[in-house]
């Protein structure tokens, strides 16, 4: 896969994280001149903008291609506090002969908080020789405790040209023609900021001959402007059964609850045609649903009942 062929394996590699990757780097050259191990280090941002890769790029960069010092787990697989007490606790009480233990838990904002405050408590006790990388989503998950012992790293989204810039670099890289310089921007837009949806976009697009803007869309699943202006304008005009159909349709062959919230941000913050008080009404009941999605609850059902949310407070001129 391209994702895992053309992934960073340096720190300077990594896109759109300039100034981080700077103070990271000082922080190996100071292991690498003055024996000193880097702090703990929490990585908070969106999936696809970096995290894990520089996690990486950080364990080659101390330890080179064997790692031999560093421990790698996804902490939405094991979330409990058994695995803290388990193999974390073990791994990070065994002394190394020289330098320092490694310990990257990804997504560690899915432990739950039991096992966080078992977290804290190992890296209380052994901070003398092992280190953590924790990676989050979510930093508001992650307790205070936690939190207070690492430096904090935000990853924000990498500007379109940036990702377009790296996408073109792949592109030359793998020979690849009939590739139009329009259908490189639009892969960049779709990405909304995440460089590994871009590249796994790209990959998809591989095995075809020629790639144009028109195949980029069709691919990618993503639904014009024009469409949710549409959809939007129904629930306006006092049709919202036409609006949910259309919507449930839409859902159903791949758009994503993140797309429908992304959209009518935009579409209620531009309207003209409402006051301020309905839109603050609208964007409150929109943050209800994210959370409830954000919860485990059914992702239809919130998008549907969203929009039918939406037709009651525009109906109601935000009463």
């Amino acid at each position: 896969m391209l994702t895992e062929k053309y992934r960073p394996k340096t720190l300077d590699q990594i896109i759109g994280h300039e100034t981080t990757m700077k103070v990271i780097q000082s922080y190996v050259d100071r292991y690498k001149t003055m024996n000193e191990p880097p702090p703990n280090m929490l990585l908070q941002g969106r999936p696809g903008t970096g995290k894990t890769t520089t996690a990486w790029a950080i364990a080659n960069a101390c330890f080179g291609k064997g790692r031999m010092k560093y421990m790698d787990l996804n902490a939405s697989d094991t979330r409990g506090i058994d695995v803290i007490r388990g193999p974390i606790k073990e791994y990070a009480k065994s002394k190394p002969l020289d330098g320092f233990n490694l310990i990257f838990l990804d997504e560690a904002d899915n432990l739950t908080k039991d096992a966080q405050a078992a977290l804290r408590r190992v890296m209380e006790d052994y901070v003398k020789w092992t280190r953590f990388i924790l990676s989050c989503n979510y930093v508001s998950k992650i307790i205070e405790p936690v939190r207070s012992r690492c430096a904090v790293f935000r990853f924000g989204d990498v500007s379109e040209d940036s990702i377009n810039e790296h996408i073109a670099d792949i592109i030359r890289g793998e020979d690849m023609t009939g590739v139009s310089v329009e259908a490189i921007r639009r892969i960049a837009q779709h990405a909304d900021g995440k460089v590994r949806d871009a590249v796994n976009l790209l990959d998809q697009l591989s095995a075809m001959n020629e790639i144009t803007v028109e195949l980029v869309d069709t691919i990618a699943g993503k639904t014009t402007n024009k469409v949710w202006e549409a959809i939007y304008t129904k629930l306006k005009e006092g049709k919202p059964k036409t609006a949910d159909e259309t919507v449930m349709k839409m859902y159903r062959n791949g758009i994503g609850v993140t797309e429908v919230f992304d959209h009518f941000f935009t579409l209620i913050r531009d309207d003209k045609d409402i006051s301020h008080n309905v839109k603050v009404r609208l964007l409150m009941k929109m943050g209800d649903y994210d959370f409830y999605v954000m919860q485990g609850a059914n992702e239809l059902l919130q998008v549907r009942s969203f929009i039918w949310s939406v037709y009651h407070i525009l109906r109601s001129g935000g009463k």
